[in-house]
């Protein structure tokens, strides 16, 4: 089996600093190496430039819906690929929102406000694709 995992990490270069991929993507990497399973990373970004189709199984930490990303997954679906997404703890919906660590925490102007509802809603768009 060959395993590709996704992030949507913001640390472009520097992934492996980040300590969320790396615990939630790379040190499973490793511990499937030990056990002779092919398992590599990428992140989303670069996930959505190239055809990567050659995996058996996907798995995405905290993917970020667009529609690029939506056609990939479609794609994937078509291929009968396995498709799994780790969301760490993001709230999902406009309506759980003030349940966020953001919502109790900031006070966002009203354009501010919509764009932080707005992601929690692609969030929600997101969790549709995946089984």
């Amino acid at each position: 089996m060959k395993i590709l995992f996704v992030s949507s990490t913001g640390i472009y270069v520097k992934y492996q600093d980040d300590q969320s991929v790396r615990y939630r993507s790379l040190s499973h990497i490793e511990n499937f190496d030990k056990k002779n399973i092919f398992a590599k990373f990428t992140p989303q970004s670069l996930f959505e430039k190239n055809n990567i189709n050659e995996f058996d199984a996907y798995i995405f930490h905290r993917p970020l819906f667009n529609n690029i990303f939506e056609k990939k997954i479609s794609y994937l679906h078509s291929l009968n690929k396995i498709i799994i997404a780790d969301y760490d703890d993001i709230v999902f919906g406009e309506e759980n929102f003030q349940y966020s660590f953001l919502g109790k925490r900031i006070s966002p102007s009203n354009e501010e406000l919509k764009k932080l509802i707005s992601l929690f809603n692609n969030f929600s768009k997101g969790l549709e694709l995946f089984n």
